[in-house]
């Protein structure tokens, strides 16, 4: 018998597949253990946590026969899974003690990768012909760093590592969207920013009256009518979930929202739209969380949860200059409180899901405002923590908001920010009976400083 023979446990490792069969919403939990699939001495419970980080990456259900598929796909022995040793890993397992097994495993794995190291060492010594001592030394203390990083709870890779896996992500972005994120619902506006990215907080800002409110909507409604089976969620922060629907059913029917409010007064027509709509939108996967001045704690735990269950995976807040901190004496002070907020919201985009949140802007820009003047950064409310914290941010200006007599409401959405792409100004059609946008196809992308 080896030695790598002893430094492994069976239980330990069935015990870890079988809790997240019973409970799939540990394996975030194990993840964050730091547990990897190279971390299994075993190769059939090795290729089914593999499927199942797959599965979590993916926003997939973790269930006995998409694990399977998964194996026969990406496993080292694939092609030669069945159900029977999941479902006996089930029937022996208990999700009680999972994360206890799940660091069982990733110590041995440690274990094993510093033995590992040893013989590398010893077999790079042995060859005095083809290395000098310099080299010889400089490669095992490598080896030694490699295996301390399996001790790591991050996910620190080498970069020639996270070139392969974007040339995967790359490659299968080519045969679908061909965006890095989540579409916004203008096609120009992704063309800017690449949608809604992993990690990345987006912030939408617009004077009095400029349709933030309902751009977020709006963008949000789109995102999940295209992939319903996805779950969304959806902060409210000053309309009642009545009112947001109200908005939503207006988006969809194309009724006017001051019409839906006289319902008595539709006409056939109107009310099978409404209705129709209504059945559109039972059919979409958006949680609503109704809350007046939520903490960036009360989203992190609900956004936690619901990814967990149910695999959530982006989130929207109306607005950001509702949100508190939960501590009194920073919530006196407007800058720290909304920079607080930002700076935690930042920290949830990169954890969990990227998040697109509203807010206002000072009262200067609000007085200055008129057809023809653009906001700015430096227009953004308390700016200074938000600026830097988010990755994106966007600004809505309508000249017909401040000129009657112009015949179309074109709202010009200015990328003001984009820190990793260009900036500009995006037109979009806005109908204002409906709180609708569309595509406007006049785009005029400026790259200098705005």
């Amino acid at each position: 018998m080896t030695v790598e023979n002893t430094l492994f446990s069976e239980n330990a490792e069935m015990n870890v597949i079988g809790g997240l069969l019973i409970a799939p919403e540990l394996i975030y939990t194990v993840m964050g253990l730091g547990l990897k699939p190279r971390d299994f001495f075993m190769v059939k419970y090795e290729d089914a946590y593999n499927a199942m980080c797959l599965c979590a990456e993916r926003k997939q259900t973790i269930d006995v026969s998409i694990i399977v598929e998964l194996m026969n796909q990406h496993g080292r022995a694939k092609g030669n899974y069945d159900m029977g040793f999941l479902i006996q890993a089930t029937a022996e397992s208990s999700f009680t003690n999972t994360t206890f097994f799940a660091e069982t495993v990733k110590r041995y794995g440690v274990r094993r990768s510093l033995l590992e190291a040893t013989r590398t060492i010893q077999q790079m010594v042995m060859e005095t012909d083809s290395l000098s001592t310099e080299e010889i030394a400089s490669k095992a203390l490598r080896v030694v760093n490699d295996a301390s990083l399996r001790m790591a709870r991050g996910d620190g890779q080498w970069l020639s590592e996270a070139c392969d896996d974007f040339i995967s992500e790359f490659k299968a972005r080519i045969k679908g969207t061909g965006l890095s994120g989540y579409p916004t619902g203008l096609t120009d506006l992704d063309a800017t920013i690449g949608g809604y990215e992993e990690g990345r907080l987006y912030i939408v800002a617009g004077r009095t009256g400029m349709g933030k409110t309902s751009w977020l909507v709006y963008s949000m409604l789109k995102l999940a009518m295209e992939n319903p089976s996805k779950p969304i969620v959806f902060y409210t922060t000053e309309m009642s979930k009545s009112e947001l629907i109200q908005r939503m059913a207006s988006i969809v029917s194309g009724v006017p929202v001051m019409a839906l409010k006289t319902p008595h007064r539709l006409s056939r027509e109107q009310l099978q739209s409404v209705s129709s709509a209504m059945t559109t939108l039972k059919g979409v996967n958006i949680w609503l969380e109704d809350l007046s001045a939520p903490t960036p704690n009360d989203v992190r735990v609900t956004l936690e949860s619901l990814k967990n269950r149910y695999g959530a995976y982006i989130c929207f807040i109306d607005g950001l200059y509702r949100m508190k901190t939960g501590d009194k004496q920073t919530d006196r002070d407007l800058h720290q409180r909304f920079g607080t907020c930002a700076q935690e919201l930042k920290s949830i985009s990169r954890d969990l899901m990227p998040v697109v949140a509203t807010h206002q802007l000072n009262r200067d820009a609000q007085n200055k405002g008129d057809a023809g003047t653009l906001p700015s950064l430096s227009n953004l409310r308390e700016s200074g923590k938000i600026e830097e914290e988010a990755d994106v941010v966007v600004m809505l200006h309508r000249p017909k908001y401040y000129d009657r007599m112009l015949v179309e409401d074109i709202a010009q959405i200015l990328v003001a920010k984009n820190r990793s792409g260009a900036t500009g100004v995006i037109n979009s059609y806005y109908d204002a009976p409906t709180m609708n946008f569309s595509p406007c196809h006049t785009t005029n992308v400026d790259l200098s400083d705005l």
